[in-house]
């Protein structure tokens, strides 16, 4: 049995093809966990592609402040096919990367049948090489022990599984989102033997991997029924999480037109309208009250839900700060995902920093999804399903509308919320790298 190091002599390589100046919530949870690691003494170091190879499907300049000045970060440039799928499609290249959204258009179809033949597991993949390279300079100069790939994309496990092969390191794969499990996987136009050599990566990564972190029990499940029974207590659950001070003191008194809000990308796959739809009912009773969208939306999308639902604003992609700053202030939060149950597993990033600022939360899914276990035990809101929830939904919109006809009281419940603040969460990936230290 080797020693277990002190804190402050482990040292961790991530890698990560999103890093700021990229945006979206797929960035917060290592710039986030990168500062509280440091903060624990843990040498942290991070791989990610150079911003002037990447074509990112939001931007976030002003997360680059938000970096820890501690952590050690190396750029590697790369030739990237999205910068071609740009010129060539415009605003046509869905938010999910050549996935479900624009199925009338010809060329996009091309090119996803492309994508998924040359580009397994993914297009993102053709910086692997030269990441491959620098990650070795990187282990060998700094004597890293532990290297962390996080995907999405999931050609970023291809880089920790070769690393394995050839270093004397630890190798924690590190999933956000299913793999051949996403929920736009089936319109990706595999053929059988494209989906098999994909499979195949994805079942050789999960068995190589020395420990396998998932962002919610349900992906967990998903990812561990692949390979033996006797592989799978390697698997671990380690969540997004919030960052910053609780705000169950500082919630602003409410003012003016009652403000529902949803952040982040919305695509047509999560079937929201029902939700519109309700709000549509309630709205002519409260001709005041506000609906804004805020995030990316491709042109098409918002423009149907524009033409179908006139009250909603559509505030487009925001600084992460402007945009918590928008949660602050909002009367209700809304929450939505992909819908079936095969995406029990899915929570949103979103869903955590939501959170944290106590206001009621009302989620569009299926009452025995993971997001919906999250909400019940933290007293966060309220899951209605698709269909058969119409009259319900209808109430309780009304109930967070109008406080003094109806009897909903919003409590969160502090003490179970406060185990998903990132300080709990990053303390929970240190004690995972402790024990594969002691094993």
């Amino acid at each position: 049995m080797s020693q277990v190091p002190p804190t402050s002599s482990i040292k961790l390589l991530l890698i990560a093809y999103y890093w700021p100046p990229s945006g979206g919530m797929g960035v917060q949870r290592w710039l986030r966990m990168s500062s509280q690691l440091v903060r624990l003494g843990v040498d942290v170091h991070v791989l990610t592609l150079d911003p002037e190879s990447a074509h990112y499907p939001t931007g976030d300049s002003a997360l680059l402040k938000e970096v820890d000045p501690r952590v050690h970060v190396t750029h590697v440039k790369a030739f990237n096919p999205f910068v071609i799928a740009k010129k060539l499609l415009g605003n046509g290249v869905p938010q999910t990367g050549f996935s479900s959204e624009g199925k009338s258009n010809f060329w996009l179809q091309v090119m996803i049948s492309l994508r998924s033949h040359l580009f397994i597991p993914d297009p993102r993949k053709t910086w692997n090489r030269r990441a491959l390279l620098a990650a070795k300079a990187i282990i060998d100069e700094q004597g890293i022990q532990f290297v962390v790939t996080s995907s999405p994309p999931q050609s970023v496990h291809l880089i920790g599984q070769a690393l394995k092969k050839s270093r004397s390191i630890q190798w924690i794969a590190d999933f956000r989102d299913p793999w051949t499990d996403i929920f736009y996987y089936k319109d990706l136009l595999h053929s059988p033997v494209s989906e098999f050599l994909d499979r195949r990566l994805e079942r050789s990564v999960l068995d190589s991997a020395d420990a396998v972190v998932a962002v919610t029990p349900s992906l967990k499940a998903l990812l561990a029924q692949k390979i033996p029974l006797s592989q799978r207590g390697k698997f671990s659950v380690i969540t997004n999480g919030y960052d910053g001070e609780d705000l169950e003191q500082t919630k602003p008194e409410e003012v003016g037109a009652f403000h529902f809000l949803y952040t982040g990308t919305l695509i047509e796959s999560y079937q929201v309208e029902v939700l519109f739809e309700s709000l549509a009912r309630v709205i002519p009773d409260f001709p005041e009250m506000k609906i804004e969208i805020v995030g990316g939306i491709s042109v098409s999308y918002e423009r149907a839900l524009s033409e179908r639902f006139s009250f909603i604003e559509f505030k487009g992609v925001l600084p992460h700060e402007a945009v918590t700053e928008k949660q602050k202030s909002a009367g209700a939060l809304i929450l939505v995902g992909p819908e079936g149950e095969a995406f029990d597993g899915h929570i949103p990033g979103k869903t955590f920093e939501y959170l944290r600022t106590g206001i009621p939360i009302l989620h569009l899914g299926r009452e025995g999804s993971d997001v919906a276990k999250i909400l019940r035990s933290c007293s966060a809101g309220r899951t209605f399903n698709r269909r058969g929830h119409e009259t319900q939904m209808d109430a309780f919109i009304r109930s967070l509308v109008d406080q003094d006809e109806h009897s909903y009281r919003h409590e969160p419940n502090w003490g179970e919320i406060r185990k998903f603040h990132r300080s709990h969460i990053s303390s929970e990936f240190l004690q995972l790298m402790r024990k594969m230290t002691e094993s």
